[in-house]
């Protein structure tokens, strides 16, 4: 971030910096970290002079990353023995990270699917984030490496999904077969030599639909997020149909397709009839609606007409 920087003194400045972090609640309170080795969120240019001629204004470049969720706020120091110091404060907010990866279920309604979710011991992000402090600010070793054993606790955002409450990710020779009894729990290693673990997912939908789910792991060492994409299809439903009428007369029985979902339905309809025969008719496709703003599902009807020509079966 560039903050434009004010010399509010009669004469030009050589400023030396100084910072201070402190996390904060929503209102402003102080709060305490919630990692075990907290990190300080903001940074400054790895030169600590700041030149600003008198009655001017130059921008100083701050660096937020923050490594968990919440407010921050710092302050940032101008100091110049011959003319004088004062503050700037700065704020930061810090929300949930990407999703670390967007997994797809399929399922039938009022059927179970599960789903094992590999949970590498390495975060991609955390790795990355702990390059740019080694090679851009100079902080070399602030960034502890991972436990040889970190526990997550999980938080699902939709009652459709139930999983642990919690799962722990291993390090690789921490696992399977390492002689470790708890270790014997995780799952393979990820592939790469960095261990991991699993977490078992189940996903159960009540009715046809879209069902998105948001999966929060979070550990005194960093938060993960992966999001869910589940779609709950119709089970396989067949009927019977009996037509009678006279030859040359069209019957047309209404077929009701119920959608208690928030989007329409475009149908595909495919009409298998013996060889030569074409005495059932219908459009190639329907568009049920989408149910009403009061939540009351929508029924759209399938005319499906039976024309025979003469006398037959």
């Amino acid at each position: 971030v560039d903050v434009e920087v004010d010399n509010p003194f009669p004469a030009d400045a050589e400023f030396q910096l100084s910072l201070r972090t402190e996390f904060v609640t929503e209102s402003g309170a102080p709060a305490q970290s919630k990692m075990e080795s907290p990190i300080e969120p903001f940074h400054l240019p790895q030169t600590k002079k700041f030149r600003v001629k008198s009655g001017e204004t130059q921008k100083l470049k701050i660096h937020f990353l923050p490594f968990e969720v919440g407010h921050c706020s710092c302050s940032v120091g101008f100091f110049d023995a011959k003319v004088g110091e004062f503050y700037i404060e700065v704020q930061g907010t810090a929300s949930k990270p990407s999703p670390i990866e967007v997994i797809k279920m399929t399922v039938k309604a009022e059927e179970e699917e599960k789903k094992e979710i590999l949970l590498p011991h390495k975060n991609q992000l955390m790795e990355k984030a702990r390059l740019w402090l080694d090679q851009r600010s100079g902080q070399q070793g602030k960034l502890r490496p991972a436990a040889d054993s970190v526990k997550y606790s999980v938080r699902l955002s939709s009652v459709f999904y139930k999983c642990n409450e919690s799962v722990v990710v291993y390090a690789s020779g921490k696992g399977p077969g390492s002689g470790d009894k708890e270790g014997a729990k995780a799952g393979k290693g990820d592939g790469k030599g960095g261990g991991s673990g699993k977490l078992s997912l189940s996903f159960h939908p009540k009715e046809p639909g879209i069902y998105p789910c948001t999966v929060t792991l979070t550990s005194a060492m960093d938060t993960r997020i992966y999001q869910i994409e589940g779609t709950g299809t119709a089970p396989n439903t067949r009927a019977a149909l009996n037509f009678h009428t006279q030859a040359r007369r069209p019957i047309t029985q209404d077929i009701p397709v119920t959608n208690p979902t928030d989007k329409d339905w475009t149908i595909k309809c495919v009409l298998t009839q013996k060889e030569g025969r074409n005495e059932f008719t219908g459009p190639r496709e329907i568009v049920a609606k989408k149910r009403g703003a009061s939540g009351q599902a929508l029924v759209t009807t399938y005319p499906l007409q039976f024309s025979p020509e003469w006398v037959c079966d």
